[in-house]
């Protein structure tokens, strides 16, 4: 639970949604690793970033965070608020 009982953005906004890769672990530890999969590619909200040409606004990426997920749930609740 967030603060004070709040729902987590993370968990509902697809900016908070992140690739995992599970590996068996070796050893004498029959543990399962998992890690983060950095990707530009999605699950996450598109942003804007720099692009490879000179002068191109076109650039794009997939970002995965909790600011950006937070950032998108108050955005929901400012429209709703509205109405």
């Amino acid at each position: 639970m967030g603060y004070k009982r709040s729902i987590k953005p993370d968990l509902i906004a697809p900016g908070g949604r992140q690739l995992f890769r599970a590996r068996p672990g070796g050893g004498n530890r029959p543990t399962t690793i998992v890690s983060p999969v950095m990707s530009s590619l999605a699950p996450g909200l598109l942003v804007a970033t720099p692009s490879a040409q000179a002068g191109a606004l076109n650039g794009t990426r997939h970002f995965q965070g909790t600011s950006g997920a937070a950032a998108l749930v108050s955005h929901w609740c400012g429209l709703l608020l509205e109405k």
